[in-house]
């Protein structure tokens, strides 16, 4: 009677963990990421529900300074809300209820108005242009 209590409590244990695997499995479903930086995807990602962003994110971005405009990286910004973030500070991708999930985080760059500042050779180049203007003067007034 021994022997086939403890079998058949056994079988029972086994049947039981098969069922506690079954349930501890997840099969949850992706968090899409995606990196934009002035309309071009830089990252695409796929990562799990609770996941940390900082490793997956891209360094800070750099956008070309033009003639007249400097720019500089303010930080990644979602949809979703209004913060700035950075590669270190990026939240946890979580999927808050939805089955799937898609976060798109889109650099954000400040503008500075570079068009009033004056290189060292601009400098050079207005000087020599004064200089030209005063010889025609002189050229004018003195008949050369």
């Amino acid at each position: 009677m021994k022997k086939a209590l403890s079998l058949a409590l056994a079988l029972l244990m086994t049947f039981s963990m098969f069922g506690v695997m079954a349930f501890a499995a997840e099969d949850t479903a992706p968090i899409h990421v995606i990196f934009v930086v002035d309309g071009k995807t830089v990252k695409d990602i796929y990562v799990q529900d609770n996941t940390i962003l900082t490793p997956y994110a891209p360094e800070n971005p750099e956008k070309a300074d033009t003639d007249t405009t400097r720019y500089t990286f303010k930080g990644w910004k979602s949809a979703s809300d209004d913060n700035y973030y950075y590669q270190n500070t990026l939240p946890v991708a979580t999927l808050d209820g939805a089955e799937t999930r898609e976060i798109v985080y889109t650099a954000v760059f400040s503008e500075e108005d570079i068009s009033g500042r004056q290189s060292l050779w601009n400098l050079i180049e207005s000087i020599f242009e004064r200089i030209n203007l005063l010889f025609e003067y002189f050229a004018t007034v003195f008949n050369w």
